[in-house]
This record gives C-alpha cells, sequence and structure tokens, in this order.
C-alpha cells in the first residue's frame, strides 16, 4: 500500500497498547463468531467452508453445552473455557521511513508499505525475562526487522498489505525472530554460556508461547483486518508462490506457516488473485499472475 493509505490506516486505529487475550485454537471462536452472525443452523455449518472448526474440542463442548442445532455470534462470544495469555498489539510500518524498497530484502510483493501487526509479550513476561536473561533480553531482538521497539519484546509480526477501495488485504508474511533465536541449540559446551540463562528461560516462561505464537499472529492479525479496519476478503501466500513472488527460493521461510496453518484457519486455495495485484503495472508481478502454477489462500469473513 502506499505511504498515505497507511498513515489513513494508522490513523484510524488505536495507537495505545491493545491488549489482545488468547488461548490454545480460540481462532475457531472467533473465526465461528463470524460464520454464524445472528443465527445458523449446525448442520448447515459443517457443509461450509467452516464445518472443519467444529472438530475442535472446545467448538464440540461449546455445542454440547447449548444442547441445541442452531448457534448464534453471542454463544460464541461469551464462551471463555480456559484463563487465557494476555499478549499486547502495537502497530508499525515495513519497510521504515526513508528505506529504499528492495524486493529481495523487503519480500513486499508490490513495491509500496505494509501495516505491520506486533505481537508482544505482557509486561509480567518481560520482567521476569528481565530478572532471567539480563542484557541478554535487549541483544535477541533484530532491530533491523519490523519488532515494536522501546519498552515491548516483539514475539511475532504479520505484514500486511490492504486495499480499501476492494475491501481486500494479503498477508505477506508471519514471523516470529524471537523464537526462532531463544529456541536454537547450543553447541559450545561452556559451563558459563548464556544458554544457560536462556534454557532457563525457555523452562520457565516460553514453552506455552511455543506452542502457541503462530496461531496467535495469525489470530491477531485476522483481528486487526476484521474487526479494526473492516477487511473481509483475505488473501495469504502459498509456501511455493509466496516464495517466488518475495524472491525467496533461495531462503524460504518455516513451510508449515503456509501450508497446515492456513488451512486450520479455514482458508480456501485459489488461482485468484487480490484484484488490487491486477492492477499494479510491475511486469514480473503480472507475468506471475497469469501463471496457473500461482496460488493464493483466501478467506472470506
Amino acid at each position: 500500500m502506499d505511504h498515505e493509505l497507511l498513515e489513513e490506516i494508522t490513523a484510524c486505529l488505536r495507537q495505545d497498547r491493545t491488549v489482545f487475550h488468547y488461548f490454545k485454537d480460540r481462532y475457531a471462536l472467533m473465526l465461528l463468531e463470524h460464520a454464524v452472525g445472528d443465527g445458523c443452523e449446525v448442520a448447515a455449518l459443517k457443509r461450509g467452508p467452516f464445518g472443519r472448526l467444529l472438530r475442535k474440542p472446545r467448538i464440540k463442548d461449546l455445542l454440547s453445552r447449548l444442547g441445541r442445532g442452531v448457534v448464534c455470534a453471542d454463544d460464541v462470544r461469551s464462551y471463555w473455557p480456559v484463563r487465557p495469555v494476555a499478549y499486547r498489539l502495537t502497530l508499525g510500518r515495513w519497510p521504515g521511513p526513508g528505506e529504499r524498497w528492495s524486493r529481495a530484502w523487503h519480500q513486499t510483493t508490490r513495491r509500496g508499505h505494509n501495516l505491520v501487526v506486533q505481537l508482544n509479550f505482557a509486561v509480567s513476561h518481560n520482567r521476569r525475562a528481565r530478572r532471567i536473561l539480563g542484557e541478554l533480553l535487549d541483544d535477541a531482538q533484530w532491530s533491523c526487522h519490523p519488532i515494536a521497539g522501546a519498552r515491548e519484546v516483539t514475539l511475532g509480526w504479520a505484514r500486511l498489505d490492504v486495499d480499501l477501495e476492494r475491501g481486500e488485504a494479503l498477508i505477506e508474511e508471519l514471523q516470529s525472530d524471537w523464537i526462532r533465536e531463544s529456541t536454537d541449540p547450543c553447541t559450545c559446551g561452556e559451563a558459563t554460556c548464556s544458554c544457560t540463562r536462556w534454557a532457563h528461560y525457555r523452562e520457565e516462561l516460553l514453552q506455552p508461547h511455543v506452542r502457541l505464537w503462530d496461531e496467535a499472529l495469525l489470530a491477531a492479525a485476522l483481528w486487526v483486518l476484521r474487526e479494526e479496519i473492516g477487511i473481509r476478503r483475505i488473501f495469504m501466500h502459498t509456501f511455493e508462490s509466496g516464495s517466488r513472488l518475495k524472491d525467496m527460493e533461495d531462503s524460504p521461510p518455516p513451510r508449515s506457516l503456509y501450508t497446515s496453518l492456513p488451512k486450520r484457519f479455514c482458508f480456501e486455495r485459489t488461482h485468484h488473485a487480490p484484484l488490487f495485484l491486477k492492477c499494479e503495472r510491475d511486469r514480473r508481478l503480472r507475468r506471475a499472475l497469469i501463471d496457473p502454477q500461482t496460488t493464493w489462500h483466501v478467506l472470506h469473513l
């Protein structure tokens, strides 16, 4: 998106730190809330694109509690089966101010900017992590990537390309430097190595987030797009096509983030690209869009 649109969107969104509560499989409840609206028969849900959600244990429990064949958004919204983890959401931009665009480095499908949704740890986590890690807490954050900075510790981020005119968005990237860097095994064998502190941190604080971060991050991105911006048609790269379009074939992202994760979220595979990309003059992009091997994931909310 262009700079003006990015400024317009961020100006309309809340600029304070937004608390985002998450527990395992909460995304299924969030999606179901949109799928059922004022009321929908369970039998009809099973036949639709969100039918796979009904196999989730939490959804099964919800339906059994209702004891009827119809479910509505209020039923889903009021169901909180476990105590959630509290994250903090902030917004950023990519590329940063004054940076010259490069497809290979910035990894955006088209020229311009991305809105960045940053999923940050809660203050309570940061305080305990500081006691364990000390200065390592600061060293582990890559300032050249779109992290929140300041007092935040960014667990992961989602980069979004948004088109308000057509009501579309493309999720360009889901990534967590924090998970990758903090879970790398140590091979030095030194008793005084800083990895001892990292091992303590992983055991005491990190494990719940390792299991949650990818679905919590995608759920947060969808929440911002649907609830805050009002986007209903959301695209996401497939692993193969995204790697080609963003010049990442030599260093591709984790495959599961662009294969099994969108499938869990009920994205459907399609050859139809976002309409706003079809208006671009980039010849390389135009060739990719008419290539029958170029595919996308799409979700209608």
